[in-house]
């Protein structure tokens, strides 16, 4: 019998999940211990954690760990491999439309902002990883960290959404995707914490806009009783276009 978790928000806020952790060069590389972003079945994988929701129906989450960079001022090293310089390219050039965003910074203006979220571990995502790792003096930056593994959960209704479809599957992580940059642009927005446009345009290097922000993105995260913890959100049905709630 499946034990139905509860939620809550940590009883210590400032001592950080084991899912975020500050940036500094050797972790920009994705831990193996990263959560899955395709979760198994409900009965044999702690990867699809159940939730009871009040009127008896189960809810379950998706999680999702991203590693989130931004297109900063900087030009591609001269040095980088052909194989990696044209991946790296492709990342620059080809930027989702959800992913092209506005932000406002500490100064109060607002700029143009090109984010990139990718799956931890996934080839982009360690690509500009090990980029930022070996340019680490490079000013300014082509890319600037703002989140080097942020644990997102999708909370869904498995009587609703089958995640046997790949395709289910791959809509939730893009939820997951968008959502994040709701959540980025609200971090960079909170003007207490310093996001200026040098540091978002690689003039501060790299790994400045993750540092300042790391510790208002641990604060939005919960703990599932036996599944970690990560900034939980409820699904959005497709076909009804109304949000899955645990309400």
């Amino acid at each position: 019998k499946l034990e139905m978790p509860s939620l809550h928000i940590p009883t210590n806020p400032h001592h950080p999940p084991s899912h975020l952790h500050p940036a500094s060069p050797s972790s920009l590389h994705s831990p193996d211990n990263s959560a899955p972003s395709t979760p198994g079945s409900h009965a044999d994988s702690d990867t699809a954690d159940m939730w009871g929701a009040p009127d008896g129906r189960r809810m379950a989450f998706f999680p999702v760990s991203l590693f989130v960079t931004a297109i900063a001022d900087g030009d591609l090293a001269n040095d980088t491999a052909h194989k990696t310089h044209d991946r790296l390219l492709q990342i620059v050039r080809k930027v989702p439309k959800e992913q092209n965003t506005s932000v406002a910074v500490c100064s109060g203006e607002t700029i143009d902002l090109k984010m990139r979220v990718f799956v931890v571990n996934s080839e982009d995502a360690k690509a500009v990883g090990d980029y930022i790792t070996t340019h680490m003096s490079q000013h300014p930056a082509p890319f600037v960290l703002l989140a080097r593994h942020l644990p997102m959960a999708v909370l869904y209704d498995p009587q609703i959404l089958d995640l046997s479809d790949a395709s289910v599957a791959d809509r939730l992580r893009k939820q997951a995707k968008t959502r994040t940059v709701k959540v980025l642009r609200e971090g960079i927005a909170n003007k207490s914490l310093g996001v200026s446009t040098a540091m978002l345009r690689g003039h501060l290097g790299p790994l400045e806009p993750a540092n300042r922000l790391e510790g208002a993105l641990r604060a939005l995260t919960e703990r599932v009783d036996g599944g970690g913890e990560y900034i939980v959100f409820p699904a959005r049905n497709k076909a009804s276009s109304t949000p899955c709630s645990p309400r």
